[in-house]
């Protein structure tokens, strides 16, 4: 049966060339749709991507900006990076200088406590003036002697020596010039004289020791025995 139509209509086409014309223009403009919507499906595969990597670009762009300036206008795009060091380094600098200044250039301004006598008046003597104002800012006294106090000798001829170095103090009878032993026993006249202080045995931390009695350094004072006074 199909056999049978198959030769009938090639038959049909060959008696009738316009008729086979029309079948092939149908043909084609049937075709046409299907090739055109291929088209804009490209297209518009195309234009995806296109916009994606413009989007792409854009999002970079913006991180980057992000990372750079935080909160307003990055400071390289201000000032050279040669600059930004240049005045961090001057603030470092500024606040080590104003530590320095706080404490004096050699860290002994606590110390410089001295008030020079007046040294024409003939009652004044300068070695027992210079002792009364040490013992006044660096030592704790007992003239009652209630509470027991005492210290070794040596350190503390030592701090006061060296009190007397970062003051310029001129000593008569307590400069270093003299022995030390002849020093002790004029600080023990002195001590005696302002607050009743012997020399005898007296309980410090390493024991009882002969020493001067009634007074003690003081925390400060004990500050001036590692001070490197020249």
């Amino acid at each position: 049966m199909l056999l049978i139509t198959y030769v009938l209509s090639d038959t049909y086409e060959e008696n009738n060339p316009e008729a086979a014309k029309e079948n092939n223009t149908s043909g084609i403009e049937n075709n046409q749709p299907t090739q055109k919507q291929d088209n804009e499906t490209t297209t518009e595969s195309a234009s995806g991507e296109q916009s994606h990597e413009r989007s792409g670009e854009q999002d970079e762009s913006t991180e980057s900006v992000a990372t750079d300036v935080e909160g307003g206008v990055a400071l390289g795009d201000v000032m050279d990076e040669d600059e930004i060091d240049y005045e961090e380094s001057d603030a470092d600098s500024s606040s080590e200088d104003s530590g320095a200044d706080d404490d004096g250039d050699d860290g002994t301004t606590r110390f410089q406590t001295y008030e020079e006598p007046d040294l024409d008046n003939p009652a004044i003597d300068v070695d027992t003036d210079a002792v009364n104002q040490f013992i006044n800012e660096f030592a704790v006294t007992d003239p009652e002697g209630e509470s027991g106090l005492g210290m070794k000798k040596d350190p503390m001829i030592t701090a006061f020596t060296k009190w007397a170095k970062i003051n310029n103090v001129e000593l008569d009878e307590l400069t270093e010039d003299k022995q030390l032993a002849k020093r002790k026993g004029t600080m023990k006249k002195i001590l005696n004289t302002l607050i009743n202080s012997e020399s005898k045995k007296v309980s410090t931390d390493d024991g009882r020791v002969r020493g001067y009695t009634r007074l003690e350094l003081s925390d400060e004072g004990e500050m001036l025995l590692d001070q490197n006074a020249e």
